[in-house]
């Protein structure tokens, strides 16, 4: 899916899931190729299953992957160390580079490590040894969707014919500016604008 897809569909996860778990659960949703992955934590098994069928529900999303476990909220603590080991994680793949590192999401909680993406089984292999080489890691989760090397060939150069035609069409604007008057005439909600 596009990236605007994956948005929609993270964002009408964490929707659904606050709703079902009635705001008890931590919970975040990460999606890959129209493919949902739930992570963090449930006060109970009833509102684990409960978030999950909501997220099964939601338009345009194949699948869904519960990795929620049953256990008191995370503490700020424990976040800021995934947010460290996600950033180690995305850091040593670049410094690989004998993979395409933007294909694969790292979401880590709690210490786990859960890679999600579209791979070859080499690709895989790669990723989840960089991944529990990682200083913090506890345990790494594969939720990858798996491609022959053809496909996977086939898949960079259309991503690179893509960056060459973005890189075209932002040389030459295609519609005008807005002026102050154009943008006087927008009426902007708090849905309008999302930052994330």
């Amino acid at each position: 899916g596009s990236y605007v897809e994956e948005e929609g569909i993270k964002w009408r996860a964490i929707s659904a899931t606050n709703q079902a778990s009635k705001d008890q659960a931590h919970v975040n949703a990460t999606s890959y190729n129209r493919n949902l992955l739930l992570t963090g934590e449930a006060p109970n098994e009833e509102i684990r299953q409960a978030i999950a069928h909501a997220a099964a529900r939601i338009p345009n999303v194949r699948s869904v992957t519960n990795e929620i476990i049953v256990d008191p909220n995370t503490d700020l603590s424990s976040r800021t160390n995934d947010t460290y080991v996600t950033s180690k994680v995305k850091g040593r793949f670049l410094n690989d580079a004998t993979f395409g590192a933007h294909r694969v999401k790292v979401v880590t909680e709690n210490g786990t490590v859960f890679l999600m993406g579209l791979v070859t089984q080499r690709e895989a292999n790669t990723a989840t040894g960089i991944a529990r080489t990682t200083k913090n890691e506890k345990k790494v989760v594969r939720v990858f969707e798996y491609v022959t090397d053809e496909t996977a060939k086939a898949i960079e150069e259309e991503e690179r014919k893509q960056k060459e035609l973005d890189a075209a069409n932002a040389s030459q604007p295609s519609i005008a500016p807005l002026t102050f008057s154009a943008l006087s005439r927008i009426n902007f909600t708090s849905t309008d604008l999302i930052w994330g």
